[in-house]
Parts: structure tokens; sequence; C-alpha cells
């Protein structure tokens, strides 16, 4: 609908650059309407060894959020 001209929407920047939007959205910036940081935390049992995925997990979610 916000392609289309029918109002406003809050959008991912992912989706509002999608090229399939029939026409170009503009990113209209609103400091208002800024979404705080979010803290992530991973639990696992006390004692328990991480899998491979958990640790991968782990890294990646560090370089992810360092970018930030």
């Amino acid at each position: 609908m916000v392609a289309d001209n029918l109002g406003w929407a809050v959008l991912p920047v992912n989706i509002a650059h999608y090229e399939g939007n029939r026409q170009a959205l503009r990113e209209v910036p609103c400091p208002a309407l800024a979404l705080p940081r979010l803290s992530v935390r991973m639990l696992w049992r006390q004692g328990a060894q991480r899998s491979q995925t958990a640790q991968y997990v782990e890294t990646r979610f560090g370089q992810l959020l360092a970018a930030i």
C-alpha cells in the first residue's frame, strides 16, 4: 500500500529498498520513532559444553552487533 502511495509505514530498510516497489520510497528521518537497542543474551545449562553451532552463533552475533 505504501508503494502505491496509499499512506506511510515504518519498514525495515531491506524492504524499503526492494527493487520490486513500483515507485521509489523515501526515507523520512524521525528520531521519535527510532527503536532502542536491544540486548542479546545467550543461555545454556551450567557446565554443559556448547555445540559447534552454538559457538558459531555466539561468534556471529558478536560480529554483527559490533558493526552496529
